[in-house]
């Protein structure tokens, strides 16, 4: 898994938006 991919989704997930 990318860092870039894994901080996307962490941010994602920050978001709320899953």
């Amino acid at each position: 898994m990318n860092k870039a991919v894994l901080k996307c989704n962490i941010k994602t997930i920050l978001s709320g938006k899953w």
